[in-house]
């Protein structure tokens, strides 16, 4: 991994490569303290690619085969919510707090955000423009 920025040369301030595997990565954009106490304003930029995914999904069962713990819970609530069996995971999206999975129901896969963390759902909500049906 590249070392830490040059305060002489912060054009030079820039990361390219592959993570090393998938899951949650938090990039920290940050000032020295003495800039920030003076009041500085720094600008930056941010360029970020997903390259290499089958679809634009981010779901494990799209990465795995098989639906992670969060994905199945969700998938179970959707199913008892909806009194629909025919159910499937569109995508999944990670965060500290709980993770959204969006959930596709029936032929039509109308969608559904489902809350979920550790296997536990918080909330179910129907993602369908009512005002259009």
């Amino acid at each position: 991994m590249k070392q830490p920025c040059s305060l002489v040369r912060p054009l030079d301030c820039k990361y390219e490569g592959t993570l090393p595997e998938s899951g949650a990565y938090k990039i920290r954009v940050y000032m020295m303290r003495s800039a920030a106490r003076r009041n500085e304003i720094a600008k930056y930029r941010l360029d970020m690619t997903i390259a290499g995914a089958a679809d634009k999904s981010s779901s494990g069962a799209a990465q795995s085969g098989s639906p992670s713990k969060d994905e199945q819970a969700c998938l179970q609530a959707v199913s008892t919510k909806t009194n629909n069996g025919d159910v499937v995971v569109l995508s999944t999206e990670t965060s500290e707090a709980n993770n959204v999975v969006v959930i596709g129901v029936g032929p039509q896969r109308a969608p559904w955000r489902c809350l979920v963390s550790k296997g536990v759902v918080a909330e179910v909500m129907s993602l369908t423009d009512e005002g259009a049906l």
